[in-house]
């Protein structure tokens, strides 16, 4: 009876920790750019003519592994939480606040 509460437990604990992790979904695109001023965070952003808002969103939908993220202009992104290898680049890096 004991052995049952405990596998049952573990069950209920496994359950909640798999169901408050967040969930990633693998991006396609070889890059994206982010633009703080006209950038939208949508399905569909990342192009030169319309950028993700945020450098986590283009991370976690647009790019794939190994990819590029082109910052367009000067400002504040938040602080992206990068899992993957990718690159940030933008005409002056040390002008950018994460």
């Amino acid at each position: 009876m004991i052995h049952r509460r405990l596998i049952l437990a573990c069950i209920a604990l496994a359950s909640c920790g798999l169901a408050s992790a967040p969930c990633r979904a693998a991006g396609s695109q070889p890059y994206a750019f982010v633009s703080i001023l006209g950038g939208q965070d949508v399905p569909g952003c990342g192009t030169q003519i319309a950028p993700c808002r945020t450098a986590q969103y283009a991370h976690d939908f647009v790019i794939r592994p190994g990819g590029e993220t082109y910052v367009q202009d000067l400002g504040h992104f938040g602080e992206p939480s990068i899992v993957t290898a990718i690159g940030i680049a933008g005409a002056k890096i040390s002008d950018y606040s994460w």
